[in-house]
């Protein structure tokens, strides 16, 4: 299992999330919309490059 480390930047116009392997390895990087469902729907298509568990 892969640990990964979401940060999220909530701003007005938009948010930021940006996803890190335990060893500093950027997985995904992408501004996100900051209405609620788009921002969700974003999130659920995260693909990641390994398995991970929420």
């Amino acid at each position: 299992m892969t640990e990964i480390y979401l940060g999220l930047d909530v701003g007005k116009t938009t948010h930021h999330a940006t996803a890190l392997t335990t060893t500093g390895k950027k997985n995904w990087d992408k501004p996100l919309p900051n209405r609620n469902p788009k921002s969700e729907n974003s999130l659920k298509n995260y693909q990641p490059k390994e398995p991970f568990y929420w």
